[in-house]
């Protein structure tokens, strides 16, 4: 969103004559010293918000460019139709993470081992090797099956795909552990199609749905 950004204070700075907005992409953030991923985006969270909610107050309805038919079969080159935070892909210098091109990440980033990247499209930050290696020691403690998972996968038929029909269900569970005090999903209706199991399995009943 920083260079989307950027990009539309510049058009709108040429012909509107208002003051763009800091050039968010251009500059190096480096984050704070906590290595807690949640405390970070925590921080940062509310004051992105705000930022977005004020540049679309002030912006939402100015025109960003053109669309021709031509562009439109041309594979949408050029074409400013979507605000993306982490990543964009130029047609000609390729593709920036968090404004960052692949040789500034490289001269930009820590040589350090760790999810450098993960934290960086999280936060659009340069995470301390501190960080970077905090945030892959908890995810490879998460990373372990249960005895009871494991013992399914390495059972099961090597020709079998069980775990994609199970996938929602696993999904589920989760959520109603998360967001409903562990209640139970229910019965699965082998009647229903799959969205609507799903559906029903997160606890939305609604016929709507």
């Amino acid at each position: 969103m920083a260079l989307y950004r950027n990009a539309a204070s510049k058009f709108i700075s040429a012909h509107q004559k208002v003051h763009p907005l800091a050039a968010l992409a251009t500059r190096t953030q480096y984050s704070t010293e906590s290595t807690d991923l949640r405390e970070i985006m925590s921080q940062k969270i509310p004051a992105m918000q705000e930022e977005v909610k004020k540049f679309r107050k002030a912006h939402g309805v100015t025109k960003v460019g053109e669309i021709t038919v031509d562009m439109m079969y041309g594979g949408m080159r050029d074409m400013k139709g979507l605000v993306t935070e982490t990543s964009v892909l130029d047609p000609e210098e390729g593709i920036r993470f968090r404004g960052y091109s692949l040789p500034e990440c490289q001269n930009v980033l820590p040589a350090a081992e760790g999810d450098i990247l993960v934290i960086v499209y999280c936060t659009g930050d340069v995470p301390t090797k501190a960080q970077a290696k905090a945030l892959s020691k908890e995810r490879a403690n998460l990373a372990d099956l249960p005895p009871t998972w494991s013992t399914c996968s390495t059972t099961s038929p090597s020709t079998s795909t069980p775990w994609r029909t199970k996938l929602p269900t696993v999904a589920a569970t989760i959520y109603r552990n998360l967001y409903h005090d562990g209640t139970s999903i229910g019965a699965i209706d082998p009647n229903k199609e799959w969205s609507a199991n799903f559906t029903a399995m997160l606890g939305y009943n609604d016929p709507s749905l």
